[in-house]
């Protein structure tokens, strides 16, 4: 496992119904959802300044300032069968209107087909929410960030690369423009031009659906293959940050890059977690439930 990012100290104030959490940094992150609120609280009173916390593997992590987090070789990921397997973080990770966020994770598969990889979106009505997935034939990269069907962005990139069966580092920045413009969408550390299909989004797109990953609300688009080092950000990452992420092509430690003070979330997907948790090795502790899977789920299999 990568180390783990610093603990950082939470403080949680209410405005109306948008929480703003402040990290140590002073910055202000605006739009996690009533859940968060709950494990800010629970990690401000857990972890604190140089204190230590217990994860749900048993693993002890350092606060900040702490002792724990010591530097480990990742050495596991998540495969999903494509049948029916899926990850359930709950109703986490919704962000206000105008706030900026990135998602950034690696994957290999192989079968050109739709692929839920990570999101947090509604199935009906409106289908709020927000989401990044394979779709094919043909073979390309979508994002989606969705109020209502009058009001949302919907971009792709045709590529046929993250289908070739070997690991690739992808995500996405949105700088909370509403705007389809201010997002952008990487593939081994380069960005994409986009091709903009729906550019209205007009207003904020939080939802109750859970954030999942390897199928869309636990529910279809199943995944086919392998997931690691899942990590979202409370921040629009430059190019240049996603470039230290890629890092050549070798996962590296998020909480040691300038961006480390955006990190919301982190889960390694297998190093340090004991089925059917995937835990979050992020200052909130939103700790993931397997679904339909099997401890030998986690795997020896890992970006080089």
């Amino acid at each position: 496992m990568l180390a783990k990012p610093t603990r950082y100290p939470v403080s949680v104030q209410l405005i109306g119904v948008v929480a703003v959490v402040g990290l140590s940094s002073c910055t202000q992150i605006a739009g996690l959802d009533k859940d968060f609120v709950a494990a800010a609280t629970t990690s401000s009173a857990a972890g604190g300044t140089g204190g230590g916390t217990t994860t749900a593997t048993g693993s002890e992590t350092g606060g900040a300032g702490g002792q724990g987090g010591q530097a480990e070789v990742n050495k596991l990921s998540s495969t999903f069968d494509g049948v029916d397997e899926w990850v359930d973080m709950g109703d986490v990770y919704d962000f206000a209107d105008g706030a900026p966020f990135s998602v950034m994770l690696w994957f290999k598969t192989t079968i050109v087909q739709d692929k839920f990889l990570v999101g947090k979106r509604l199935l009906g009505g409106n289908k709020t929410g927000w989401q990044m997935a394979l779709n094919g034939p043909p073979a390309r990269i979508s994002i989606d960030i969705q109020e209502s069907s009058s009001s949302r962005i919907d971009i792709t990139v045709p590529t046929a690369v993250p289908f070739d069966g070997q690991w690739h580092h992808l995500g996405f920045s949105y700088d909370g423009s509403r705007q389809a413009s201010g997002c952008i969408i990487y593939l081994d550390g380069q960005s994409l031009v986009n091709e903009v299909h729906v550019d209205t989004l007009s207003g904020g797109f939080t939802s109750a659906a859970p954030f999942t990953l390897g199928a869309r609300n636990g529910t279809g688009k199943w995944f086919n293959g392998n997931l690691d080092e899942v990590t979202i950000y409370a921040a629009a990452l430059s190019a240049a940050e996603v470039v230290a992420l890629y890092n050549g092509g070798t996962p590296t430690d998020p909480s040691k890059l300038p961006s480390a003070g955006q990190v919301v979330g982190w889960w390694t997907m297998g190093d340090g977690d004991t089925f059917p948790v995937v835990s979050d090795q992020g200052p909130f502790f939103s700790h993931g439930v397997m679904k339909n899977m099997e401890a030998e789920d986690f795997v020896a299999d890992t970006p080089p």
